[in-house]
């Protein structure tokens, strides 16, 4: 099975995570915290506590509720998390690493929406609710899976829910005979070729893959046990999540091989 790092796809949901400088914190996973004092300072008192001898410091009680936040956010609690993270920038206010942790947590609030949206078959919803989780994005790698994830479920508002009812075979071309050869001439064949004469002559390109990942889903909707057409869809919602695709040719044979194994 093919895995993908990050994004929220049809397949599965998976969180952004944190960003390696700072914590790795996914819901139900581990936290580990870098780049912070290995001493755990006691607890922070509210801003408008009175004077104390040993009284911690802005620093400290940012810390503590920092901690906090991160608790909430691999919980998957993420409107507890910006609360906390908020709080801690009331003592440090230009802690850029809360910072990016109060967006992360906002981005990833959003993203869950966005996600039961797709969900729920209302892609343009998703799309729009996947822009304003792309306005909270800290780093390149978020930003570069909601920029795919936006693109994923505007193509999917784009494909009629139903699927082709009628036989597409007097106008189907633009494929190698060997790959024409392996398609059936039905509904779920028709999304089949339209994938693959997607990436056929351009497969070094994710946003090729991304279009073709929509028509197997397509089909998948159409034939749900298919085994074929599974690993066609992981096959491709792994690709499109590829920068750089270095072996386009060994991706176009898994490609025929689970397209061989649709008719099994």
């Amino acid at each position: 099975m093919f895995k993908m790092t990050f994004g929220v796809l049809a397949i599965g949901v998976a969180i952004y995570p944190m960003s390696e400088s700072f914590a790795a914190c996914m819901p139900g996973g581990p936290c580990i915290s870098a780049g912070r004092p290995t001493n755990s300072p006691g607890p922070a008192p509210g801003p408008g506590a009175g004077p104390q001898s040993n009284q911690p410091s802005a620093e400290q009680n940012a810390y503590n509720l920092d901690l906090q936040g991160d608790e909430y956010y691999k919980q998957g609690k993420y409107d507890l998390a910006i609360r906390s993270y908020e709080q801690a920038l009331q003592w440090t206010p230009n802690d850029a690493t809360i910072k990016n942790n109060a967006k992360r947590a906002r981005m990833n609030l959003i993203a869950v929406e966005a996600y039961n949206a797709y969900r729920a078959n209302n892609f343009d919803l998703a799309a729009r609710l996947y822009a304003q989780a792309l306005q909270f994005a800290p780093d390149a790698t978020a930003s570069d899976a909601l920029t795919r994830d936006i693109a994923l479920a505007k193509a999917k508002a784009t494909v009629p829910v139903e699927p082709p009812t009628v036989d597409a075979q007097g106008v189907w071309s633009g494929l190698p005979p060997e790959i024409e050869a392996q398609i059936a001439h039905t509904p779920v064949g028709a999304n089949i070729h339209k994938a693959f004469v997607v990436i056929n002559d351009k497969n070094n390109d994710p946003e090729r893959w991304a279009e073709a990942h929509v028509w197997f889903g397509q089909a998948l909707l159409i034939e749900p046990g298919n085994e074929g057409i599974q690993r066609l869809v992981e096959l491709s919602e792994y690709m499109m999540h590829v920068k750089i695709i270095r072996y386009p040719s060994k991706a176009m044979d898994e490609a025929m091989k689970a397209l061989g194994a649709t008719h099994q």
